[in-house]
């Protein structure tokens, strides 16, 4: 199953067109071959002289696309949202490890075969790498597949900025953005606050989906369209358009 405040202005488009960095010499990390992801506790995600989070700006966010050398990171980002889950299961170190690398490996196999256009960035504030970022583009939609950041750089507005420049990109696209959240997930409520309306429930995870102005008119001129289609088939006549 696929699953990642205040209005933002000019910068922040700025920022996300950086999502479409190309890749120099490095193949990214989603198109090599991997051995087994490290352990969380092998992987140092603190940084010397941290910068204070409390005022983050726009022009301090930027992406840039995931390498294998990131590899570690990107692990260490994905286990770090599976702490409280985790921490209910009663089980030791190395049993929570050995989870969390078979997890890993599933996700990233599935993210593959079924979304195999999908890009990875890490998202960096300043200098300091704070999360990952996986999307998937296409004509209609933009499709959040992940957005996580490690737990010391959450609630400091940083994933509001990434999240109204995707809807900013959105929006001036005409493209909806589409997403996968767990049914009780906190983020449920930031997504809602956000716009985003749920589309479809499932056993574990909500589809919900964002829409501008311009894509929710273009979908109930389809559906009106379609609403007569039907109409014409049950009646069996095929009205005169002509002048």
């Amino acid at each position: 199953m696929r699953r990642i405040r205040s209005s933002i202005s000019g910068p922040v488009v700025s920022i996300y067109s950086k999502l479409r960095l190309t890749m120099v010499e490095e193949k990214p990390i989603e198109s090599v071959h991997h051995g087994p992801a490290p352990s969380v506790s092998h992987v140092d995600v603190s940084v010397a002289g941290e910068p204070a989070f409390r005022d983050v700006s726009a022009s301090a966010i930027n992406l840039q696309t995931a390498r294998a050398a990131d590899e570690p990171f990107m692990y260490a980002t994905f286990a770090s949202t599976r702490t409280e889950e985790l921490a209910l299961t009663g089980w030791n170190e190395e049993q929570k490890e050995k989870f969390l690398r078979m997890q890993f490996e599933a996700q990233r196999r599935s993210y593959l075969l079924h979304i195999p256009n999908a890009e990875y960035f890490v998202i960096h504030c300043g200098q300091v790498a704070v999360g990952r970022l996986i999307i998937e583009r296409t004509p209609s939609e933009i499709h959040i597949v992940d957005i996580a950041l490690l737990p010391q750089f959450r609630r400091h507005g940083i994933g509001s900025i990434l999240m109204q420049a995707i809807l900013n990109e959105a929006r001036n696209a005409c493209k909806s953005v589409r997403l996968f959240v767990e049914r009780f997930n906190p983020a449920l409520h930031w997504y809602e606050r956000l716009g985003f309306s749920v589309l479809s429930i499932g056993p574990i995870y909500l589809e919900m989906v964002w829409r501008t102005a311009s894509v929710e008119s273009i979908d109930q001129d389809s559906q009106l369209a379609e609403n007569i289609a039907e109409q014409i088939a049950e009646v069996g006549v095929t009205p005169d358009v002509s002048d």
